[in-house]
């Protein structure tokens, strides 16, 4: 197999005539140098090019959640992971209910009728959607937020119906998690009628769903300051702030050791992909900004941008009158540092990115890598966003 290096850009500004043609040399025989490590089969589904069992898996089912995407909304943390299995099992129709025992040859089919309602045989749909105790129920539920309801027609149509229907006050948030809460709630009691005696007391039953819906919402967002008693006679009117809150982190960018460059580079794409640029600045340590490039990429993702940043600045530092100053390079993307300071760690498709990484590393010893937050990084941010919408390549050393 035969590896062919990218293009390198040569950014060539203020230099004698005479040295153009020399640097121009040593940058092309610096990108080619590549490593001698020997050929393998590389797994294209995963960014470590290594086959991973979840990366075959995701692959195998990349249409089933195109074709299907009310499966995305069930596995979205409105419930205890418990009961996002067992509501899947649901939609399934895999719930051991009377009926499934009796296809196994398990009871009889005089045995086989509901728990709840003992009209009709205990399937799945039935149990928990079309049985006239669990319907009443969960129309009660609908006129806690003034909602009327028609029954889809089968369980998955429920869910979906039940999630994509935006309640008219109150937090959306508490309407998704009552769908779960109200499923749990009827197979435990249908549970303790069953193997425990209990009889039925819907009242009750509506209760305890507004109960373990309290506890639910306490556990997953800061209501403790919400009774649980309001959670009873009005939950359509409790409304939560579900997004996190972010701390801001203030920070500077740093001047860096007399003598010395800093450069500060970054990408950015419009989209996964999208329209992509980068962007780098070169300044000294009076904060004098020497040099700036932002350049589009075409389409790609913001990973690679990122990266592609650092070998495009350092091509573009040492191909500058300043070569043979130690440079300090900054990025806010952690995943670019972290391929940048390890050759090993770098995916496999961005490769011959790292190999000419490599080779300035080599060539120039005096060279770090840095992580920084965002905010220090303000000037490179900008020019990559000016990069991602221009059409043209623009660089400049002052």
């Amino acid at each position: 197999m035969t590896i062919v290096p990218t293009p390198l850009k040569i950014y060539i500004c203020n230099l004698n005539p005479s040295k153009v043609k020399e640097k121009k040399k040593e940058i092309s025989r610096m990108a080619t140098r590549h490593h001698s490590a020997p050929d393998k089969a590389i797994w294209k589904k995963s960014t470590s090019g290594t086959y991973t069992p979840s990366s075959f898996v995701i692959h195998c089912q990349s249409n089933i959640w195109a074709s299907q995407p009310h499966w995305r909304q069930l596995w979205k943390g409105h419930a205890p992971p418990k009961i996002e299995v067992f509501t899947w099992q649901v939609l399934l129709g895999k719930v051991a209910v009377k009926h499934e025992l009796f296809k196994r040859g398990l009871i009889d089919i005089n045995t086989s009728f509901c728990t709840l309602c003992n009209a009709e045989l205990e399937t799945s749909s039935h149990l928990f959607f079309t049985c006239s105790v669990a319907w009443n129920i969960w129309m009660h539920n609908c006129s806690l937020w003034g909602l009327s309801w028609v029954h889809p027609g089968d369980a998955t149509s429920f869910f979906v119906s039940w999630q994509n229907n935006k309640p008219p006050y109150g937090s959306p948030e508490i309407w998704h998690m009552l769908f779960f809460s109200t499923l749990w709630s009827i197979w435990l009691c249908r549970n303790e009628i069953l193997f425990q005696g209990k009889h039925l007391d819907v009242n009750q039953l509506q209760d305890i769903i507004l109960v373990r819906l309290a506890h639910w919402c306490k556990g997953k967002w800061p209501v403790n300051h919400i009774p649980a008693s309001h959670f009873l006679f009005e939950p359509s009117r409790i409304c939560i702030n579900s997004r996190k809150c972010k701390t801001k982190v203030v920070c500077s960018w740093m001047r860096p050791p007399t003598g010395s460059f800093k450069l500060n580079v970054d990408g950015s794409a419009l989209g996964k992909p999208g329209p992509t640029g980068i962007r780098g600045a070169i300044r000294d340590h009076e904060s004098f900004i020497k040099g700036v490039f932002s350049t589009p990429i075409g389409m790609e993702d913001s990973n690679y941008a990122e990266f592609l940043a650092i070998k495009e600045g350092l091509s573009f530092f040492f191909s500058s009158p300043w070569a043979s100053s130690t440079l300090h390079v900054e990025s806010d993307s952690k995943n670019a540092i972290t391929w940048a300071s390890d050759h090993n760690s770098v995916p496999w498709r961005m490769k011959l990115l790292s190999n000419s990484i490599e080779a300035f590393k080599t060539s120039f010893k005096d060279l770090t890598f840095t992580h920084i937050n965002r905010e220090a990084n303000a000037l490179a941010d900008g020019l990559a966003k000016a990069g991602a919408i221009r059409f043209n390549c623009f660089s400049s050393l002052f």
